[in-house]
């Protein structure tokens, strides 16, 4: 997620003319102002405590947005880039998995748009899957937010995350700048031991896409339709590598640059 607004930059990317209509009609105006000054001003906006914006897309339901945080880019990444939506020909999915969930954006709308969906999603950072689970609140028990590290086994790991970048933290060999803390590293093997068939996986964690699919991958089995964010220093042609030796058929994700969506075949995969 960092890496596109790195690459594409937040002014250019979310003001073209043609995005318009999807900011527009995000939130209630005076809302709207308030999470582009946020994700425009990052710690020099004016608001200084946290912020709550009900967001259509979630129908009305009211979000937090945490000052001198990524949280408000989130906002716009979320939903204006739609990045995370499974193809639009995937029928409706009854278990989704959210690798990367950050403040639970992307799991509430899943829960949106498919309310018969148990979702559950992962997020390394404390702070944040608590940020999360706050935000996921009016969705009950059909959400859950373990608090986690996606990795290619169990146990503890160096994570990295700096003020106001959130959106990038991420696992480092050897803790460094910023704020670095432990953080518990999971398999997926282990995250996945009880589901027989998961219809989705969203996949956004920051450079550790190749861990977990090239170790302990007996869990592939059990996806039907896997979504990557690829992030340095992996690529578009290794990861669709890496998927395509986990028996996926691959295709470009078209609504963006460095992400691929794998398809199982569904006599590959039951219930």
């Amino acid at each position: 997620m960092a890496e596109t607004m790195r690459q594409e930059g937040i002014r250019g990317k979310y003001f073209r003319p043609s995005l318009w209509k999807a900011l527009l009609t995000l939130a209630p105006p005076k809302e709207l102002v308030v999470i582009a000054e946020m994700a425009l001003r990052k710690g020099k906006s004016r608001f200084r405590t946290p912020q709550t914006v009900h967001l259509r897309p979630l129908g009305g339901r009211p979000i937090t947005v945490r000052p001198r945080s990524s949280d408000a880019r989130v906002v716009l990444d979320v939903f204006v880039g739609l990045f995370h939506l499974p193809p639009a020909d995937l029928p409706a999915p009854g278990v989704v998995w959210d690798l990367g969930t950050n403040i639970g954006l992307t799991v509430a709308h899943y829960a949106t748009m498919y309310p018969q969906a148990r979702v559950t999603g992962l997020e390394p950072d404390p702070a944040t899957a608590d940020a999360a689970r706050q935000n996921l609140a009016p969705w009950g028990d059909r959400c859950q937010v373990i608090t986690g590290a996606a990795w290619s086994s169990d146990g503890d790991l160096s994570f990295s995350v700096d003020e106001g970048e959130e959106f990038g933290a991420h696992v480092v060999d050897e803790p460094g700048g910023g704020s670095t803390m432990v953080v518990t590293g999971m398999s997926l093997s282990t995250l996945l031991a009880d589901e027989t068939v998961v219809d989705y996986l969203k996949v956004d964690i920051e450079g550790a896409e190749h861990e977990i699919f090239s170790h302990n991958t007996e869990w592939a089995s059990k996806i039907r339709c896997i979504s990557v964010e690829i992030h340095p220093p992996h690529t578009v042609e290794s990861i669709t590598a890496d998927l395509e030796a986990l028996g996926f058929t691959v295709e470009r994700n078209t609504k963006h640059w460095a992400s691929v969506i794998g398809r199982r075949p569904a006599s590959d995969s039951s219930r």
